[in-house]
Parts: structure tokens; C-alpha cells; sequence
């Protein structure tokens, strides 16, 4: 096995080890597949003035280069009864494969009368015209952070705004992302860390869009997420320590192949005690596959894997360090 292979196998492995279990977005899984997509962002300043629309097409721009637009339609003080008579004029002309849509926030400001009941009119409203213009069309319901300070006492029924929104994305079988909670728990628990990130009350900043929305996005959306060299660095010193089982310093093959071996279960879908293609999409599969029977065995699993530990083992002295293990 050549060791392009052998690491990118690694990888993905590792992957497998820590990866969540959200299911992925249809406009992912296309993005995944190659195909462009649109994607507009629709509510209030929270969308308009806020960072994580940008820092979206960022994550996007690196993990699908050149594949994703992300569109910022929202605009400044305004709520649900505006997005419903401005859906088509501002979203639907940008033909989108996704739309993020957040109006809770200011749907619960007092001077604009706007009930819960009406509120949720004007959401379904928003959703039934986009079907209607593109009945393919991803809904992605947000709830967006608490507010604070002289913002929460202009919107004193918030909770009841944002449980209407829950119950109609359940009651729809609509994607939501509600982002209330941690940020609900930061505030209660650290009021000075709130206001770090968000400084005015409302809106947060790029350092608190960055910790709390981007991650959450990426775990829901099932974006694949690019690590940075040193991220990939720190997960390569877990795996170490965790491959690590007798805590000398050094990992044997035994111990670095128990690791993968342990995944061969949970790969193995219709438990027949192989793997087949499907369940082991990797090119490296028909190379471990010796006999050519289009099914892998356990050991012919752990020979694969045996064979990668040679290719990490640079002093070829039968273990690793975890400079080799973390050496490209």
C-alpha cells in the first residue's frame, strides 16, 4: 500500500473515531457530490450585521473550494411580517438550495405588536412560498442567542417566540439549529464572558459567532470541516495516547492495530463478519482485499493496517513515537 493511501485511510479512520452523529444537510451532500449551491441567509440583524454569514462562506470556501455562495439577505430591525411580503423579491430570486431563516428575535419586540400566533402565520408563509417556488428547497430554521441587558427588556416574551418556532419545526419536519441554549448557559453562568462576545446585547461579535454559531452549524449541517496543520497535530497525540494502552511512550502494532480493528464492528452494517465496498468506501479496500472476493475479512482488515504501521515505523525498530506519528 502505497503511503498516501495508508495516512488518508488513517484519516479517515480517525475520523470515523470522532465524528458525530447529525445527519448531513441535502445541500452538503450535493456540495459533497460536486455540485454548486446557493445558499441565502434570511431574518433580522442578526443575519444582516452578523459574522457568522461571512465566516460560513469561509468555512464553505475551504471545505468545498469554489462550490458554495452563501447570499446575506437579512436587513436590520425587522421581523416576520416583513420576510413574508420580501421572500420573493429578496430570497427566491437568488434561486437557493438552502435557506437559513431567523425571525424570532425581533418577532418578539413589543412596539411591533406582532403575536405568537401571527408570528408563526408569517413563518409558514415564508416556508410555503419558497416550496412553491422550489419544492426542493432546504429550510433551515435557526434560534438565535439570548439577548441582554436593555435588548431582553424590549423583548420580554422571547422564550415563548422561540418555542413557537421548535414546535412548528418538529410539527413540519424542518431542520432547526437552536443556538438558545449555550449561549443561554454562558449568560447564566458567566455574564462578563456573555458581554465579551456580545458587546452590544444583541448581536455577537466575530470571536463569539466563531465559538458558538460556526461549530454549531458545522455539527448539524454535517460539513466537512478542513483541521488546520496544528489541529491536526493535536489529534494525531490523542490517538497516541489513546493507542497507547500500556503507557510506555511507544506504540506496538498489536496496540496500533487494536485501535482500527475495534471500528471492524461498526463498519460491518449487515453483520456478516466482512466488510464489502459499500461498507468500506476506501480505493485501499480492493488492495486488503487478497483473494478478490469483494468481501474483507477481519484479518485481511488488520493486515491493512499492519502494513500502514510499517509504513509510520521510519527507524523500523517495531513501535512508534509519537514524532513518527505525527511526522507526514
Amino acid at each position: 500500500m502505497k503511503k498516501a493511501v495508508a495516512v488518508a485511510l488513517y484519516v479517515n479512520i480517525l475520523m470515523l473515531l470522532s465524528a458525530g452523529g447529525a445527519e448531513k444537510s441535502p445541500c452538503i451532500m450535493q456540495l459533497e457530490a460536486g455540485e454548486s449551491q446557493t445558499i441565502v441567509a434570511y431574518g433580522t440583524e442578526l443575519t444582516a450585521k452578523g459574522a457568522w454569514v461571512e465566516q460560513l462562506q469561509e468555512t464553505l470556501n475551504v471545505s468545498y473550494p469554489g462550490l458554495a455562495q452563501v447570499v446575506n439577505c437579512g436587513k436590520a430591525n425587522m421581523w416576520s411580517q416583513w420576510g413574508d411580503f420580501n421572500v420573493k423579491n429578496r430570497v427566491m430570486k437568488e434561486e437557493p438550495d438552502l435557506v437559513f431563516i431567523e425571525f424570532s428575535m425581533n418577532d418578539a419586540v413589543s412596539k411591533y405588536k406582532v403575536s405568537v400566533d401571527q408570528a408563526q402565520k408569517n413563518l409558514e408563509s415564508i416556508m410555503d412560498k419558497i416550496f412553491k417556488e422550489n419544492e426542493s428547497c432546504e429550510i433551515v430554521l435557526l434560534i438565535m442567542n439570548p439577548p441582554a441587558g436593555k435588548q431582553a427588556l424590549l423583548r420580554p416574551q422571547l422564550e415563548a417566540y422561540n418555542q413557537m418556532v421548535r414546535n412548528l419545526a418538529e410539527a413540519r419536519n424542518i431542520r432547526l439549529i437552536d443556538l438558545y441554549p449555550a449561549w443561554k448557559k454562558l449568560l447564566d453562568e458567566d455574564i462578563r464572558q456573555f458581554v465579551h462576545y456580545v458587546p452590544d446585547g444583541l448581536i455577537p461579535n466575530e470571536e463569539g459567532s466563531r465559538k458558538f454559531i460556526i461549530p454549531a452549524l458545522i455539527e448539524n449541517l454535517g460539513i466537512r470541516r478542513v483541521k488546520t496543520p496544528e489541529e491536526r497535530i493535536e489529534d494525531e497525540k490523542q490517538m497516541f495516547i489513546r493507542m497507547d494502552t500500556d503507557k510506555d511512550q511507544r506504540v506496538s502494532m498489536d496496540e496500533y492495530v487494536q485501535v482500527f480493528a475495534d471500528v471492524f464492528p461498526h463498519k460491518d452494517i449487515d453483520k456478516d463478519g466482512t466488510l464489502n465496498p459499500v461498507e468500506f468506501a476506501h480505493p485501499s479496500f480492493y488492495d486488503a482485499d487478497m483473494d478478490g472476493d469483494r468481501k474483507m475479512t477481519l484479518l485481511e482488515y488488520k493486515d491493512m493496517y499492519a502494513e500502514q504501521f510499517y509504513t509510520r515505523d521510519s527507524d523500523q525498530d517495531g513501535s512508534l513515537t509519537i514524532e513518527e506519528m505525527i511526522a507526514r
